[in-house]
């Protein structure tokens, strides 16, 4: 489990077939099985944020779901 490029590229090429975990996947798969409230997507998101000082990759396909968690829209 990574976010970093350089790690994900490094374990793709040593382990072509592994299934790479990024921060965003989890918290996805959390809202997913805890069916948080709005409410709650938006505070873990804003913690995540803030307090965890946590800005996905650019590259990462959930960001604009994740960006949405912070603003309060409603991109999935």
């Amino acid at each position: 489990m990574t976010d970093d490029r350089k790690e994900r590229r490094i374990a793709r090429d040593l382990f072509p077939a592994i299934e790479l975990v990024s921060t965003l996947d989890v918290l996805a798969q959390a809202e997913e099985r805890l069916g948080w409230s709005s409410v709650d997507r938006a505070t873990v998101a804003s913690d995540l944020r803030w307090r965890g000082n946590f800005a996905p990759p650019r590259q990462d396909p959930r960001g604009a779901w994740y960006e949405s968690l912070l603003t309060g829209g409603d991109a999935e």
